[in-house]
């Protein structure tokens, strides 16, 4: 008899450590997601909302510090001087330290201009130093493919954070205080033990640091004006409508920004097939995947505001229902994003990086503009149409900077402008059936349909892309 060999399908190890992390970061991000309802109900609105402003200035804040902390930044280093993480981790502390004890100085000298107090500016300080230094030890390790060691991290701080704050808020009482020591505490003790340890095995380079800074600074302003334009429909809601709104609006941002769970997993995808697929001229090709991924992200969006009032009900109490108007072109706009995400890469390889940062610039004016005119008529609605708005902006001009370099094909909309008008058709009148929840199901028909009709007419495309 032969001896039958058995083949068993086993991923390489950059396929394991690659499905680790796609699959940690998704449970940590569902996790958070799934933590909302709970603290709806166990804070006001008014202390909820300092939660979700505080959140969008530390999200204001890391984008000051993350271009030096970023993945490319660390892999530069370990790469090239051979450094482990102790050596990386203490090399880049000094700077971080120096960014956010500026940061702090410059928001102490303002903070009579905003709804700032000296407790909330130290947290917000520390939170950046600590989320900084344990992304330096993750990234460190996924250049090594520990990815038991990056699950198991990213998972025990996800779910540490909402456990000790449920605690602190039924210990001490309604205070937004709790919630945000729960969110720091994880990523601080994670952090102190980290220093401790690369401390004790090795020491700081002068040559890593310069080499960090040297490639990190002239990023920060690009990095600063996209955070800023991303966060300023919050931010503005912060200081139009009080911390009571910006509660509401957070819930509702949350809920519309459900697709871009989808936008983010699309991109690591699509984004490095079509690099490679520019690099052959194959423009045509790209401008049908990226043109069924609109078509669907459209049908998408639809499917999430007919179920958004039902989500709304059981993320937040009754009263957060106003914002739901809100969700609409929020998840709207996860098409923008996905255009200008897609433009952004291939620009970038094309060596077109300083048009970035006045396509982010157009952006952030336009959320500006449009927040500050919108929200005190439109409120709720008003600010998720600045943000829309912000991100064709950006979108628009990513797009006029690619027919200038010849690239305009591969996004392209235009053989399936009528599904595309037919989807965006839909949206404005969900509203006007929310109150009615089997004509909103009926509705989904039509989206079905042409997803249907797209996957079976282009099913292969998109699985060979």
């Amino acid at each position: 008899m032969k001896n039958e060999k058995h083949h068993t399908l086993r991923l390489n190890t950059p396929g394991r450590a690659l499905l680790s992390y796609v699959s940690s970061g998704a449970v940590a991000k569902m996790i958070g997601i799934l933590a909302t309802p709970v603290f709806t109900r166990m804070l006001g609105g008014e202390e909820y909302g300092s939660v979700a402003f505080y959140l969008s200035v530390v999200g204001v804040v890391s984008s000051v510090i993350s271009p030096l902390v970023s993945g490319s930044r660390i892999y530069g280093v370990v790469s090239k001087y051979k450094s482990d993480f102790s050596t990386v981790t203490l090399s880049a502390v000094t700077p971080i330290l120096a960014f956010c004890g500026g940061i702090c100085i410059v928001l102490f000298t303002f903070k009579a201009l905003f709804p700032l107090d000296t407790t909330f500016i130290l947290l917000v300080t520390l939170q950046v130093i600590s989320d900084s230094i344990v992304l330096i030890y993750l990234t460190a390790e996924r250049y090594n493919y520990e990815h038991k060691r990056v699950a198991a991290l990213t998972l025990t701080e996800a779910a540490l954070s909402p456990i000790i704050s449920f605690l602190l808020i039924r210990i001490f009482g309604k205070s937004y205080l709790m919630r945000v020591l729960g969110l720091l505490l994880p990523p601080l003790v994670i952090a102190i033990v980290i220093v401790a340890i690369a401390a004790y095995r090795g020491k700081a380079r002068k040559d890593c640091t310069s080499l960090i800074l040297s490639s990190g600074i002239p990023l920060i302003p690009l990095s600063l004006i996209t955070s800023l334009s991303a966060y300023s429909d919050r931010l503005l809601t912060a200081f139009l409508l009080g911390n009571s709104g910006i509660a509401k609006y957070s819930v509702a941002h949350t809920v519309g920004a459900g697709l871009l769970f989808a936008v983010s997993a699309l991109s690591a995808s699509f984004i490095p097939w079509m690099l490679r697929r520019m690099e052959r001229a194959e423009y045509e090709r790209v401008g049908e995947v990226s043109e069924s991924v609109i078509i669907l992200l459209c049908a998408g969006g639809v499917f999430l505001i007919v179920l958004s009032p039902e989500i709304m009900r059981i993320f937040a109490p009754a009263d957060y229902y106003v914002a739901i108007y809100a969700v609409i072109p929020i998840a709207l706009s996860a098409v923008p994003i996905f255009i200008s995400s897609t433009a952004s890469a291939a620009i970038l390889h094309t060596g077109g990086g300083k048009s970035l940062i006045i396509s982010r610039l157009a952006a952030l004016f336009t959320a500006a503009l449009l927040g500050v005119a919108l929200i005190p008529s439109l409120s709720y609605l008003g600010a998720g149409l600045s943000a829309l708005a912000s991100e064709c902006a950006g979108a628009i001009i990513n797009c006029l900077t690619l027919k200038k370099r010849g690239s305009e094909r591969i996004i392209r909309i235009g053989n399936s402008r009528l599904a595309l008008v037919i989807l965006i058709s839909i949206y404005p009148v969900l509203p006007a059936l929310y109150e009615n929840l089997a004509l909103r199901i009926l509705t989904l028909i039509i989206p079905s349909v042409i997803a249907l009709n797209l996957l079976f007419s282009r099913g292969r495309l998109l699985l060979e892309g």
